[in-house]
């Protein structure tokens, strides 16, 4: 499963919060399916390129899923 989100995008936001913990729990924890990240800001919000290059920078740490999950919860309208 290939995800496109934005880290500032409310709706991506909404998928986090409410259908992702089960898809991960279900699916991605078992084995069933590989969950793949790739970045899509979009010009309307002014933080998503500098959000997505801080998630990047934290994959060199081995901290992407954390600091995702961190700036996705803070996304708002």
């Amino acid at each position: 499963m290939i995800e496109f989100t934005d880290l500032q995008c409310t709706f991506c936001k909404r998928f986090h919060d409410t259908t992702y913990a089960e898809i991960k729990k279900n699916f991605v924890d078992t084995g069933k399916v590989r969950f793949v990240h790739r970045d899509l800001p979009l010009d309307i919000h002014s933080q998503a390129m500098r959000a997505a290059i801080a998630a990047r920078c934290a994959n060199e740490q081995n901290k992407f899923w954390p600091m995702r999950d961190a700036l996705i919860s803070q996304a708002s309208s």
